[in-house]
């Protein structure tokens, strides 16, 4: 079929054979190809998946780091009066 995008080749591995033939166990009649297909879908949600666990992660340790900060560093109207500094 015809595409712009790019094409790879895969060679199956002793391993991703043993996951392709569990695979069409479970879903008999496809073809390998769209197994493969399959199977890299899945690959792409969990990294997905693991990308945005790290990412809250990441936010939940810098809201808790922040929380650490001394308070009173800024006066209470600091921001309205940088704000009144820079005519728009």
């Amino acid at each position: 079929m015809p595409t712009a995008r790019r094409r790879h080749a895969i060679t199956e591995s002793d391993e991703l054979a043993r996951v392709l033939d569990a695979m069409e166990h479970e879903l008999p009649g496809e073809s390998r190809s769209r197994l493969l297909h399959r199977l890299l879908d899945a690959g792409v949600q969990a990294t997905m998946e693991r990308n945005a666990d790290v990412i809250e992660r990441r936010r939940t340790e810098i809201l808790a780091g922040a929380s650490l900060m001394p308070s009173g560093i800024y006066r209470a109207n600091e921001r309205e009066l940088l704000l009144a500094e820079w005519p728009e």
